[in-house]
């Protein structure tokens, strides 16, 4: 899961309300029980980290 400026976000007045209305937090933290449920490594990555980066280090993961 990308992370994401969501305080950038809410500081642009067209994108606030409906940030605020998504509750983005509870929904990572909803996403982070179900892995930790289920079996499945919750990988959290900062959005500076290109696409292509991300699948070299998820197929080095898999490896493991």
């Amino acid at each position: 899961m990308e992370t994401l400026n969501v305080k950038g976000m809410i500081k642009n007045r067209h994108l606030s309300k409906a940030i605020a209305e998504q509750r983005l937090y509870d929904f990572k933290d909803k996403m982070k029980y179900n892995c930790e449920f289920n079996g499945i490594e919750f990988i959290e990555v900062t959005s500076d980290i290109h696409l292509q980066k991300l699948v070299v280090i998820v197929e080095l993961l898999r490896t493991i």
